[in-house]
């Protein structure tokens, strides 16, 4: 039997570590918090599923190693400052592949693994006033 939405918690707990950091100042770009929810405000980064998430492996005890994709995106007219927020959070995102951190939630404690970053933030889109709206995917590999 499947946990109570595992995707919104993992994808919580890693919004809540990252805004820890930035409640914190921790970073040099973001200093607005990361929020779960589709483009919504100009400037701001919005963190969401992707399609694609799987169980990777499962091993006879029943550990189980998954794959969750997910995307930073923000709609805005600076595109210095989206890029940068973007690498700055890239860059941290990979430096958890050596802290091993664990991801903390309300249901799970989640065994973090590693992170993939498959592309650098890219601007995929822009209107005709100007805004472009800018995304990078981000893989998670936890074991629950």
């Amino acid at each position: 039997m499947l946990a109570k939405q595992p995707i919104n918690d993992l994808q919580e707990a890693i919004v809540n570590l990252i805004n820890t950091h930035i409640k914190e100042k921790d970073f040099a770009y973001n200093k607005d918090l990361i929020f779960i929810k589709f483009l919504d405000k100009h400037d701001q980064i919005c963190f969401t599923p992707n399609p694609g998430s799987h169980l990777v492996d499962e091993d006879y005890s029943g550990e189980q190693y998954w794959q969750y994709n997910y995307a930073f995106t923000v709609k805005t007219q600076h595109r210095g400052d989206a890029k940068n927020k973007l690498f700055e959070l890239s860059e941290y995102l990979q430096s958890l592949n050596k802290s091993k951190e664990k991801l903390i939630s309300k249901e799970h404690t989640w065994i973090f693994d590693h992170v993939e970053i498959p592309s650098a933030p890219a601007e995929i889109m822009e209107d005709l006033k100007g805004t472009a709206t800018y995304n990078m995917d981000v893989a998670v590999f936890v074991y629950e």
